[in-house]
């Protein structure tokens, strides 16, 4: 199964950082109490500033693609405040969500 990360910026739907196309992006999810985290590493300098800098308008997508069946779709809400931090020097994205939607297509389709 692949599975992808997009940031977009939320009002202008901007897309920002795709896992997908952007070459050495790694990323892992974990949890912070109640809240889930995405560490992204190897994002480039340009791209961390510009979500920084957006980070109060931030929708993170998290797409499970399997080969036989529907993509499923994660929709996390981004707070705003310090759920977003870039270290330059280290290429390490931290975004850190507040809730989750996951939409499945069958479960509007059938």
């Amino acid at each position: 199964m692949a599975e992808r990360v997009l940031v977009k910026h939320a009002v202008a739907g901007r897309l920002l950082l795709d896992t997908s196309k952007m070459e050495g992006v790694q990323y892992e999810i974990g949890n912070d109490g109640d809240r889930i985290v995405f560490e992204l590493r190897g994002v480039p300098a340009e791209t961390g500033r510009d979500v920084v800098r957006l980070k109060e308008e931030l929708n993170v997508f998290r797409f499970e693609e399997p080969e036989q069946g529907d993509t499923i779709k994660h929709w996390y809400y981004v707070n705003s405040g310090d759920s977003t931090q870039y270290d330059e020097v280290s290429g390490v994205l931290r975004i850190s969500a507040a809730g989750e939607i996951v939409y499945r297509p069958k479960d509007y389709w059938e």
